[in-house]
């Protein structure tokens, strides 16, 4: 693997460690609103699954795709980035 595919590999990492930090906020976040709906311990555990997702599928997919070409190794990568973009985040806002 070159230089540009580990510096690459790495950004994703990166946003996959964003993507855990956002699940956790927009959790921590909407936590009052899922009161009425859920119970709380359940709530904090689909957080935290969700949460988990990002780093579970990066490591997932880098162990699966050690022996495969590089290209494989990044679709693998890409496809979890887009399945687990914290929604929930992204649609309340930062500052909100």
């Amino acid at each position: 693997m070159g230089n540009a595919a580990l510096v690459s590999i790495g950004l994703i990492a990166g946003a996959y460690i964003f993507f855990a930090i956002g699940w956790v906020i927009a959790g921590l976040r909407l936590q009052a609103v899922s009161g009425l709906l859920v119970d709380p311990v359940m709530y904090a555990a689909g957080t935290w699954g969700a949460a988990l997702a990002g780093p579970i599928w990066f490591l997932t997919a880098f162990v699966l795709t050690r022996r495969s070409s590089t290209w494989v190794r990044f679709v693998a990568l890409l496809v979890g980035l887009v399945l687990v973009v914290p929604w929930p985040f992204l649609q309340t806002g930062a500052g909100a």
